[in-house]
């Protein structure tokens, strides 16, 4: 039974002063539902969304491990892409790669142009490098030089042995191998070598001083050079000059920034 305090203060309301139940509530329930369904279908449809792009993304992915796998198995060391880069830069520079064989050894080379009233030219690298590393050296030479690049004994694509001696003068004598086998000293040429291949140069010449014109020796390995040469001293009075010309511009440059 209602109590007395309950029916002088009457039927009790919500907030907005409607009443539990009423039609009001009825009402707002009916308006509300349909905006309630459509969020939970954006929200389903962006979860859709999401499933997808990860699962495309997830097929590009083992596509691309698929085919780089392949192409690696089958293609193979031969088309790698430093190795296709060489050849490009070989067909740029005009070179031919070449190979010639005495009592079973192979030697490797890239020429140009053919022997004629200049001086054939006969270069050697250094330790560890190979042929490749003149490329960008001989841009400039003119197109008619006849000029050999070699791959030295145990590098690159020339025989490498594990018995062989690899000595310097070992070396040389192999060259010279090299030089008679393709007929090079039939004329004086010039020999052009750098670092390991200087100093190779360097004996070659001491060896078979007939067989050379011109001899060229890029920062030769094995070399002593005296300290106190005329071209030391030249060097070292142009780095001073050098030296005290930057002082000077530090030093009359700087107060008049600041004057200004």
């Amino acid at each position: 039974m209602e109590s007395q305090k309950d029916k002088q203060m009457g039927p009790r309301t919500d907030r907005a002063g409607n009443l539990p139940g009423s039609q009001d509530d009825l009402t707002k329930a009916a308006i509300l539902w349909p905006h309630r369904s459509k969020d939970r279908m954006r929200q389903a449809d962006m979860g859709h969304c999401l499933i997808k792009v990860l699962l495309r993304t997830m097929n590009l992915i083992v596509s691309g491990l698929i085919f780089t796998f392949l192409f690696i198995y089958h293609l193979g060391p031969s088309l790698k892409i430093f190795q296709i880069m060489m050849w490009y830069k070989r067909q740029k520079r005009g070179v031919k790669v070449k190979y010639v064989e005495h009592d079973g050894y192979r030697f490797c080379y890239f020429s140009r142009g053919k022997p004629g009233l200049q001086p054939s030219m006969l270069m050697l690298h250094g330790f560890s490098f190979n042929k490749d590393i003149w490329l960008n050296a001989i841009k400039p030479f003119p197109k008619d030089l006849h000029l050999i690049c070699l791959d030295m004994p145990g590098h690159g694509e020339t025989t490498r042995l594990l018995e062989e001696n690899y000595t310097a003068a070992t070396q040389a004598q192999r060259i010279h191998q090299f030089v008679k086998c393709i007929g090079l000293e039939r004329k004086p040429f010039h020999l052009v070598g750098i670092s390991m291949g200087g100093m190779v140069a360097g004996l070659y010449a001491a060896l078979y001083p007939s067989e050379i014109c011109c001899l060229s020796l890029l920062c030769p390995a094995g070399l002593r050079y005296p300290a106190n040469n005329d071209l030391i001293k030249h060097l070292k009075k142009q780095e001073r000059s050098i030296h005290s010309h930057n002082f000077l511009n530090l030093v009359y440059t700087i107060p008049a920034k600041n004057i200004e």
